[in-house]
């Protein structure tokens, strides 16, 4: 059983329910919900203690935590705790800080250890929760470090020799991190590096070197243009994979294009696979497309034999223009309005009709540009314009979260040649209305819980239904979100087709400042229920219980930590979104629902953190 002194305020409660405990309480404390254990249900193991009744956590549901220390605090890491216990007294157990491993040293050019070099260092292996975020630590390693100089420093949970490893990924500076020396960025000779450390013991003041000539494969090319000129000053790199199933991402060094158009590029051995996607990109604000050369295949050396590339074609294409496209969206009771705030994407695939595309793999010329809708609804791009005929745009739009107008993908747009005089104006696009999702949310006892944050997110279903490059476009959605009014009501504006497909939502639920609520997720929200222009009323949108929960978060040697973050998840009961196409999968082969984020709380001065859970009835 925990007793706490007088000093723990029912206002502090209040405060962890929307996620964070604060110095200020708030103007009114909530009336205290008991003064004796008989006043809580004390049958169920709840004490009354501070005007609140601890306990009587919900039944047959598995937690779990993740522990992130105070600022100050270099000696602790970021850990996971994969089941917290809740005691029927609402005492929460094992939110203790894991054993540590010490990672640190230099990142330096082999060969050439006298001073280290930027570099970007990431550690990342599975979540240890089931459905949840994988683990990840980030640190810069800085320049000009000598030797017994650190040039980055972090801690991370130490394994047991069973535990899957943990990854490093190590990205020589581009430029990016620190001011490039004479010889330029340390990316343009040194690829990046991947290992792997088991995270049994501490591997500290270790220098790693990247750039080791006997562990790299060169490729050498050049970019020229239609009348086959080699084109200066584009940057160069190649994409492939770490391993079969991962993902494309940068794995050479960074070229920039002499004079001749000429490059080199520097590729670890030993890769998963040996067809790559390079990827040629103008300078940083210039109206040029960017060529995707996909399938070149770079196969390791044989006795250091140097892979020499065919020739990469940039189509040829006019000078930019700026042009100017109005986004509306029509009002209920008839005439346009604009639509502010929405976020524009226009791309165009540029094809070269005299220079012949496919010599060297798939190849795209890809021209993006981005912008943002003024309050009269219009966005100026700089667009590379047709010639003899239109280019067509494929138009990408997203509205404000609360913008009663849907997102269009996939919009296409003709763009002609620029005018000799005066603006460039498109066609204006026109987007569909949302489907207004409604209804009121209400607390455990039926009152409104004003202040609740509603967001409606695609279920974990849905996504995984989609093709991975869909999916990864999902991430990017500015999903809707609204706030409960004085009388708990409220409008989420929520689109009824993504992706040319009919999405499921979820709704997660975040109870304001004050509320004596948990957070909650209402699934499974069907707009096909919706009646056409009528709109989705849901009607009462019910908070379940609270179950309140406190626990100490300790070192291994018991101390009480001040300050920390405490991360609660509930893990998934259910895996049937795992019956989806796409869904993923861990190292195992097991594939889990995504852990729904419960509660977001800090630890007062005497290391306690405060939970409030839901009780479903």
């Amino acid at each position: 059983m925990m007793r706490r002194t007088p000093h723990v305020l029912a206002a502090v409660v209040a405060a962890a329910a929307a996620g964070c405990i604060e110095a200020d309480p708030g103007p009114t404390p909530p009336e205290p919900m008991c003064h004796a254990d008989s006043d809580c249900d004390a049958p169920a193991g709840e004490i009354c203690d501070d005007g609140i009744c601890w306990g009587n956590p919900p039944d047959g549901v598995t937690f779990a935590a993740v522990l992130n220390p105070p600022e100050g605090r270099p000696d602790l890491a970021p850990s996971e705790v994969p089941a917290v216990v809740f005691e029927d007294d609402g005492t929460a157990l094992g939110l203790v800080f894991a054993e540590t491993v010490t990672l640190s040293g230099r990142v330096v050019l082999a060969g050439d250890p006298d001073r280290s070099v930027a570099a970007q260092i990431r550690v990342e292996r599975p979540s240890r929760i089931p459905g949840g975020p994988a683990y990840l630590r980030t640190a810069v390693a800085a320049p000009g470090r000598v030797a017994g100089e650190l040039a980055f420093a972090l801690r991370v949970p130490r394994l047991s020799p069973n535990d899957p490893p943990y990854v490093v990924d190590v990205v020589p500076d581009d430029g990016s991190l620190a001011e490039p020396g004479p010889d330029g960025p340390p990316a343009t000779v040194a690829p990046p590096l991947r290992f792997r450390i088991d995270g049994t013991r501490d591997l500290a003041g270790v220098d790693i070197a990247v750039g080791d000539p006997s562990a790299l494969k060169g490729a050498a090319g050049r970019v020229v243009d239609a009348a086959g000129r080699g084109v200066p000053g584009l940057r160069v790199v190649a994409r492939g994979r770490w391993s079969e199933d991962a993902p494309l991402e940068r794995v050479s060094s960074v070229a920039t294009t002499d004079t001749d158009g000429a490059f080199v590029l520097w590729i670890p051995i030993g890769m998963a696979d040996w067809n790559y996607e390079l990827v040629v990109q103008p300078p940083a604000g210039a109206v040029a497309p960017t060529l995707r050369v996909r399938g070149v295949r770079i196969p390791d050396p044989v006795d250091g034999a140097f892979a020499e590339l065919p020739p990469l074609s940039m189509p040829s294409f006019p000078s930019g223009a700026r042009y100017a496209i109005d986004v509306i969206g029509r009002r209920p009771e008839g005439g346009v309005t604009p639509v502010e705030g929405a976020l524009v994407e226009a791309t165009a695939i540029l094809v070269d009709p005299v220079v012949p595309v496919g010599e060297t793999g798939e190849v795209d010329a890809v021209y993006t540009a981005r912008g943002v809708t003024d309050a009269a609804g219009r966005v100026e791009l700089d667009l590379i314009p047709g010639g003899t005929a239109n280019r067509v745009y494929l138009l990408s739009i997203q509205p404000l979260p609360t913008s009663e107008f849907a997102a269009a993908h996939d919009v296409s747009v003709a763009v002609g040649p620029p005018g000799a005089t005066g603006a460039n104006v498109l066609p204006a696009v026109e987007l569909a209305r949302r489907v207004a999702v409604s209804g009121v949310v209400v607390a455990a006892d039926g009152t409104p819980a004003a202040g609740t944050t509603i967001t409606a997110r695609a279920t974990a279903a849905f996504k995984w239904s989609l093709e991975p490059a869909l999916q990864a476009k999902l991430d990017d959605f500015r999903y809707p979100a609204a706030t409960a009014d004085e009388s708990g009501r409220f409008v989420l504006w929520v689109d009824a087709e993504v992706f040319g497909a009919a999405p499921v939502y979820d709704l997660d639920l975040v109870p304001g400042a004050g509320a004596r609520a948990p957070r909650w997720t209402v699934r499974g929200i069907d707009l096909a229920a919706a009646a056409p222009g009528a709109g989705l009323d849901l009607g009462d949108v019910a908070l379940p219980p609270a179950s309140f929960a406190r626990g100490a978060v300790l070192t291994g040697d018991g101390e009480a930590i001040a300050g920390a973050e405490v991360q609660l998840y509930e893990i998934a009961a259910d895996d049937a979104a795992c019956d989806s196409a796409f869904a993923p999968v861990d190292a195992t082969g097991a594939c889990h629902a995504p852990a729904a984020l419960r509660s977001v709380s800090q630890t007062d001065d005497a290391g306690t953190a405060v939970f409030v859970l839901p009780r479903p009835r």
